[in-house]
């Protein structure tokens, strides 16, 4: 009786915020996070309007009040190879087998998404969709306790209550890259949005098994096989700092140094032409202004990169006054074909599958949550911890969630953790050791 009561408050708290207006997302991933940018997770670009501007990961995805930055989106290229992407995020999904799932048109455009409902969990369904340029499979979640319905081409997808009761549906918009609950701040607004909606045109997705899924989508994919090329140079030589400047400045009412470095990436081609102006897009102006003003909020910007197998990653950090405030984007690019690569790419040119990184992962998660098991004394159940473990998994991809490997070879991923109201997100980072064997062993966070 006691679960069902726990059960019945952490629904319950759900659909209270979710009336209240989140936003649904994944990066992300994790898996329909999954986001982990997607480029699903830290998790994950800056994108901002001039008059209300926020930090947002790629994958999925810390949104702490940045000013002044100019929105980047880039719609999927036609001519992505998307059926291998959705078929590695499929072969690694948890729980496969009490799964189904259906190809979509969901936008109006040539690339479809992938829903995929759960036997287990009839209070959620995920949606895969591509991000930009075809790289990445973003993860995002729906609230579906019942029937999941779509008006093709439109953009509009509903998670219709079983009572038929426009109270209890909710509607959702999706503009090829995010998906977003369309909030409501009346029962007229939602009636109104019911009448919209027209559900005698909208459809059922035709779900089929994951497995039936696997092999419909073999037979579409282009290249199963992408590696980057050979390269001996220096990494050294690939970046270089765009702008460096370290100042004080009035940050939120109090001084401080504040530490700006922009890179610029030394290569040529689209690919890298398109990142370059999207980190100057992102932060030039805030250095500028901050220059000018002397005030900020952002107190810090700067970048890593590394340098192996072919592969050059660079991730750029910018952190806020804001509590939290703290993101961090990764880029990944094939140094010989100066074109920027997926996650697949990614672990090809390693030599990985990615069953073992997500199997490196589930045994990451498990100790985490089990040593906070053992060491909170607030008072959470099992199930609290259960619950960790099973969305942080469910919402990991080791095809949408950012990731790079260090100098020493392991594997930095950025995933998703429920918050402890079992809504919002944490965004954290774990470090995967990947051994010669392709089995999956945990390191150090």
């Amino acid at each position: 009786m006691k679960e069902n009561n726990n059960n019945r408050i952490y629904i319950l708290a759900i659909v209270v915020s979710l009336i209240l207006g989140v936003t649904i997302v994944g990066s992300t991933i994790g898996i329909v996070a999954v986001k982990l940018r997607s480029k699903n997770t830290v998790n994950q670009a800056i994108t901002a309007k001039e008059e209300e501007t926020s930090v947002v990961s790629k994958q999925n995805e810390i949104t702490p009040t940045v000013a002044e930055t100019k929105a980047v989106n880039y719609s999927p290229d036609s001519g992505c190879d998307w059926a291998s992407l959705y078929y590695e995020a499929l072969s690694v999904i948890d729980g496969a087998d009490k799964k189904t799932c259906a190809l979509i048109n969901l936008n109006d455009d040539d690339i479809p998404e992938l829903f995929i409902s759960s036997d287990e969990d009839i209070t959620r369904s995920q949606l895969f969709s591509i991000s930009e340029n075809g790289l990445f499979v973003r993860i995002h979640d729906i609230f579906a306790k019942s029937t999941f319905l779509y008006r093709e081409r439109t953009g509009s997808c509903c998670a219709r209550s079983k009572y038929d009761d426009p109270a209890g549906h909710f509607f959702y918009k999706f503009d090829g890259r995010e998906l977003t609950i369309v909030t409501h701040k009346t029962a007229e607004e939602k009636n109104k949005t019911a009448e919209e909606f027209d559900f005698d045109t909208a459809s059922q997705p035709n779900s089929i098994s994951v497995n039936a899924m696997l092999r419909e989508l073999s037979q579409k994919r282009q290249k199963t096989q992408d590696t980057a090329g050979a390269y001996n140079g220096s990494g050294s030589e690939l970046v270089s700092t765009y702008l460096s400047m370290e100042t004080e400045a009035d940050i939120g009412g109090n001084k401080g140094n504040v530490v700006y470095r922009i890179p610029q990436i030394n290569l040529g081609g689209s690919d890298i032409d398109r990142v370059n102006r999207e980190i100057l897009d992102q932060f030039e102006g805030i250095a500028n202004r901050t220059k000018e003003t002397g005030e900020t909020t952002v107190t810090l910007i700067d970048y890593q990169t590394y340098c192996r197998n072919g592969i050059l990653s660079l991730i750029t950090t910018v952190s806020t006054a804001a509590p939290d405030g703290f993101c961090q984007t990764v880029y990944n690019f094939d140094i010989a074909g100066q074109r920027e690569i997926s996650n697949l790419c990614l672990l090809n040119s390693y030599g990985y599958f990615g069953s073992s990184v997500e199997e490196a992962f589930k045994t990451y998660e498990r100790q985490k949550c089990d040593k906070e098991r053992t060491t909170d004394h607030t008072g959470k159940t099992d199930d609290y911890f259960d619950k960790q473990y099973q969305y942080a998994v469910d919402f990991f991809s080791p095809f949408g969630n950012q990731m790079y490997f260090d100098d020493s070879g392991s594997l930095i991923v950025f995933y998703k953790e429920r918050s402890d109201t079992g809504v919002a997100e944490k965004n954290l980072q774990a470090k995967l050791q990947l051994n010669n064997q392709l089995k999956g062993l945990v390191t150090s966070e």
